[in-house]
């Protein structure tokens, strides 16, 4: 896995001036897979003030790794996390509920909780749904000095203007009781969309999987081995391939056990700009590919990069590019 950095400070730049907001970086789940700590350092040196991730043990590594940027946790914490409460004063928290307010209430950690509020405003997924438990939980927070309230936020369910528009008239109705440092509800998808808040919350569009960003990673490997194949001989398990006359197979050190699952099994991969078919069934750890004879155990073969993208893999899987970019589970990875 290659991480092109340069790619990752263009994307950045390019959110940076079209929307005129401060970012929050969504690092969370690993960068997306790119590598957390690699990657935010590299955010944190191009001004990025805070950080967001999904838990406590996100934030701890970014800490642990003299990462000292704010840090938003997006998940509520559990009783078992509060104890970093008191030894780390660079966390955010999120408070998704009523109960979450009333939890850390229970305890003072030395210094006010700096906390957002996050609204359900459709995706029924984290944060308060409805307006009297808001009300409560303001209640509980403001004007208390075990909290330090500066934020509210909601998330998108979809990139369709009509259900952008009533996301926000929904959320608007929440600021009316509070005066919010940070305001934050445009993502990746809506970067184009809409222009309210302060703060611009994204991951994905960094990375550079949208239209008109730059991918930031690339995934390549060479062949083991280049097999001369007869007709009638059969590829992999269950015998699932069937050659019909004389081929080369290349055999590629990638397989579902590095993220390549079996539903790629019939799309390609690229090598010498040009595309592959994967043949048979996809194995843990490799996988077959009918070649020429301009292949060798030299050349290069991509499994995604700036020509094959990961929105095309997605495309193929139908699926969403961020389970693309996520689920591959590469170890060694080279920053450029």
């Amino acid at each position: 896995m290659e991480i092109d950095l340069n790619n990752l400070t263009d994307n950045y730049n390019k959110i940076k001036s079209k929307t005129n907001k401060e970012i929050i970086a969504v690092v969370k789940n690993n960068a997306y897979g790119l590598g957390l700590i690699e990657i935010s350092k590299k955010l944190v040196s191009l001004g990025v003030k805070m950080l967001a991730v999904n838990d406590i043990i996100e934030a701890v590594k970014l800490r642990e790794n003299f990462i000292y940027s704010d840090v938003l946790i997006l998940n509520s914490l559990t009783f078992d996390d509060y104890s970093y409460l008191y030894r780390y004063d660079n966390i955010v928290l999120s408070i998704n509920s009523l109960e979450d307010a009333i939890n850390l209430n229970k305890y003072y950690y030395g210094r006010p909780l700096r906390v957002h509020i996050q609204i359900d405003s459709g995706m029924n997924r984290l944060g308060i749904k409805s307006w009297g438990e808001y009300l409560d939980t303001l209640n509980i927070v403001k004007n208390n000095e075990k909290f330090h309230l500066e934020g509210i936020y909601t998330h998108f369910v979809s990139s369709k203007d009509s259900i952008i528009n009533n996301q926000i008239s929904y959320f608007k109705k929440h600021l009316n009781e509070y005066h919010y440092r940070y305001i934050h509800i445009m993502n990746s998808s809506s970067i184009d969309k809409c222009d309210f808040g302060n703060l611009v919350r994204v991951g994905i569009a960094l990375y550079g999987v949208l239209p008109d960003h730059k991918q930031v990673v690339k995934i390549k490997t060479k062949p083991i081995w280049i097999k001369k194949i007869y007709p009638n001989e059969t590829i992999g398990y269950e015998q699932k391939y069937q050659v019909t006359k004389e081929s080369l197979i290349a055999l590629l050190p990638i397989g579902y056990g590095n993220g390549i699952i079996r539903a790629f099994e019939g799309f390609s991969v690229l090598a010498n700009n040009q595309k592959y078919p994967i043949i048979g069934h996809i194995c843990m750890n490799h996988m077959f590919v009918l070649v020429d004879e301009s292949i060798n155990q030299n050349t290069h073969f991509y499994i995604t990069n700036d020509t094959l993208r990961i929105e095309e893999l997605a495309n193929y899987i139908n699926t969403c590019p961020h389970q693309i970019q996520c689920m591959f589970q590469i170890e060694n990875k080279k920053y450029l």
